[in-house]
């Protein structure tokens, strides 16, 4: 009876200090772009109730956190896509996003040169937002309103 005793006291010692010891997740480090930024992925422990491994990402730049992410490295933390992206996945789409922004200047040129207009400089600085909304105007809704008066008439019962 004493062997029984003795085991029942080493598992709840065992379960006392396996509920005081802290469990600490793995972070893996998943891959890197071409901008510096690295991505992580945290493994969760069995005992854990998330289903899901957590991933995030750490910025070349430590609080600089609105900057542009590649898309495919998007959908890896958004769990759109399982695996992680290749590096030649990466820069292959990175070529392509600077081609599409290349042939768009180009299309922009030839058509501001049918168009009689002055080629847009680069350099330049943005206009204000609102600065460069030009509302149409309309001459006949200028005087719209302006000779209207209310009735003022109140029902009397």
């Amino acid at each position: 009876m004493a062997g029984k005793e003795r085991r029942l006291m080493h598992i709840i010692f065992k379960h006392f200090f396996r509920s005081i010891t802290p469990k600490i997740p793995k972070h893996n480090l998943v891959g890197e772009d071409y901008m510096g930024t690295k991505y992580y992925e945290v493994t969760n422990l069995k005992e854990s109730i998330h289903k899901k491994s957590n991933r995030y990402f750490v910025p070349k730049e430590k609080n600089n956190f609105e900057q542009d992410l590649p898309a495919e490295w998007e959908a890896w933390l958004r769990k759109r896509r399982a695996d992680p992206p290749t590096e030649a996945e990466v820069m292959e789409n990175y070529e392509m996003i600077l081609t599409k922004r290349q042939n768009a200047a180009e299309l922009e040129i030839t058509y501001r040169k049918e168009e009689g207009l002055q080629p847009h400089d680069p350099n330049a600085k943005p206009l204000d937002q609102h600065a460069s909304i030009n509302f149409p105007t309309y001459d006949e809704y200028k005087q719209f309103g302006r000779d209207y008066k209310p009735n003022w008439k109140k029902n009397k019962s």
